[in-house]
């Protein structure tokens, strides 16, 4: 019988759905800035990284001002939906082994071994969850007037 990782790992080896990709900025940094955004990281952190300085206050205002602009905060959601689209056959591959697997457990009345299952289940989805977040995530980064 093959582990869970050597499922997940053959899960995601297969093919996906195929994701319409959105153009990249034409600005390399803005690119690099969105993708950072895209990544979970902060306004200011994007930015020191793009732009290759300290996180300091300079980056701050700067990651605030770029943050800002519409066409940078549509493309780190693009590239948001994109990460998350990409992964959906592998999570849903994922999930349909680790039910068959625990039908399995079931019906050899491996209980034990189902209710470990069970948890390490629900810990991942509960994982998943915080991970994908609110749907407002980007605009979290400007300020309410």
């Amino acid at each position: 019988m093959a582990t869970s990782q050597e499922k997940a790992t053959h899960a995601a080896q297969s093919d996906g759905i195929r994701v319409e990709v959105s153009q990249p900025l034409k600005n390399f940094r803005h690119e690099m800035f969105a993708r950072r955004l895209a990544a979970g990281h902060s306004a200011t952190a994007s930015y020191a990284a793009a732009y290759g300085r300290e996180r300091d206050n300079v980056a701050a205002v700067k990651g605030s001002q770029l943050v800002r602009k519409v066409q940078i905060r549509e493309r780190a959601m693009a590239i948001e939906a994109e990460n998350a689209l990409t992964s959906l056959p592998t999570l849903a591959k994922v999930m349909a082994a680790v039910e068959a697997e625990t039908i399995e457990r079931v019906n050899n009345s491996q209980m034990s071994g189902v209710f470990g299952a069970a948890d390490r289940f629900a810990a991942f989805v509960e994982k998943m969850n915080r991970a994908i977040g609110p749907t407002e995530r980007l605009k979290s980064y400007v300020r309410r007037s």
